[in-house]
């Protein structure tokens, strides 16, 4: 949040809520794949894994 304070100064300031500020009303499970697989190159093997969620993955 930015704002101009009564000296004509700007300010930026990061707002972040406490613990108590937060409440959980639901949590719904979702499915997320994980994606193995090893692919070997000569004597070396490279590990690689992904978790799908339809066209997004996140890499691990």
């Amino acid at each position: 949040m930015t704002y101009t304070g009564d000296n004509n100064v700007t300010y930026n300031k990061t707002c972040e809520p406490n613990r108590s500020d937060i409440s959980i009303q639901s949590i719904e499970p979702v499915y997320l794949p994980e994606v193995r697989h090893t692919t070997d190159l000569g004597e070396y093997t490279y590990p690689y894994e992904y978790y799908a969620a339809g066209p997004s993955r996140v890499t691990r």
